[in-house]
């Protein structure tokens, strides 16, 4: 199974989901940057500084809710508000693996763009990890990743790469394509997950 694979049973399971995903999406960016951008740019400084922190406290649940929400999906077939708002219960443990992953990208980044590059991959499944394991501490979870990735990093960074053209398609639209590329990118990368875990992804 390969990302060919992976993206068709993605946009099978997407298939009449697509009004509450764009939705959270538009949630999402508008919090984690799009729409903060935005504000920052009429905004004084002071408000500047606030959603700032705003997206740094919430980029940890957020990421952990679009976990569970895409893991939800590819499971039952059906995307729920609730899954996704799940991610805000376990809102200090989000937000550690976040602060954590940062740190660790960051100190890797500076030794060279490469490294921190690779590192970002190695950490890219934590949040899944959480998500099926909601017990499980940050620092495991990072662990848990590394481990997985061991030997599937340069697959996942293909994988990754082959959504190049909606990456400039996004540019282009000045974002509007990013509708529907995060939701197809998320739906696709748990069928990774589930891969190179071994398990075989849910059919309907």
């Amino acid at each position: 199974m390969g990302t060919r694979d992976f993206k068709l049973r993605a946009k099978d399971n997407l298939r009449g989901q697509w009004p509450l995903l764009v939705v959270i999406t538009l949630l999402v960016l508008f919090v984690t940057g799009a729409g903060a951008n935005n504000l920052r740019f009429e905004s004084e400084q002071g408000t500047n500084v606030s959603l700032n922190l705003i997206t740094f406290l919430l980029n940890g649940p957020i990421n952990l809710g679009m976990a569970l929400l895409y893991l939800g999906l590819e499971q039952t077939k059906t995307a729920r508000l609730e899954s996704f708002l799940e991610g805000f219960r376990s809102f200090l443990d989000a937000f550690l693996l976040n602060l954590l992953t940062m740190a660790f990208v960051i100190l890797w980044s500076l030794l060279l763009v490469v490294p921190g590059i690779i590192a970002a991959i190695r950490y890219s499944m934590a949040y899944l990890i959480m998500a099926e394991d909601p017990g499980m501490t940050p620092r495991k979870a990072l662990d848990a990743s590394k481990a997985l990735m061991a030997g599937h990093k340069a697959e996942y960074a293909l994988f990754v790469l082959s959504f190049i053209g909606w990456g400039i398609l996004t540019i282009i639209t000045f974002g509007l394509a990013s509708l529907y590329l995060i939701p197809y990118f998320n739906a696709s990368k748990v069928n990774f997950y589930h891969a190179i875990k071994g398990e075989p992804s849910h059919r309907a």
